[in-house]
């Protein structure tokens, strides 16, 4: 898991500061393996403002990079 620390005013969502924790699958045979499958955001007194918790992760085949593609992300 990684922690990061908001300074109040940063985010919108949290005025007055607080912590945003992102929690990482460590498979290694899963589509998800090393992608943050679960956040949770809290305010300094501890009340949880988020909660986000993924669940069958989908990604494309590898090679399958079409919509990154500079011309359909219209730069020259």
């Amino acid at each position: 898991a990684v922690t990061q620390t908001l300074a109040p005013g940063e985010e919108r969502a949290f005025p007055q500061g607080g912590t945003r924790t992102l929690y990482f699958d460590p498979s290694t045979h899963r589509p998800s393996a090393d992608l943050p499958v679960l956040l949770i955001g809290t305010d300094p007194q501890g009340r949880e403002l988020e909660y986000y918790c993924f669940q069958q992760v989908q990604v494309r085949a590898p090679g399958d990079y079409r919509p990154f593609h500079p011309q359909i992300l219209g730069k020259p």
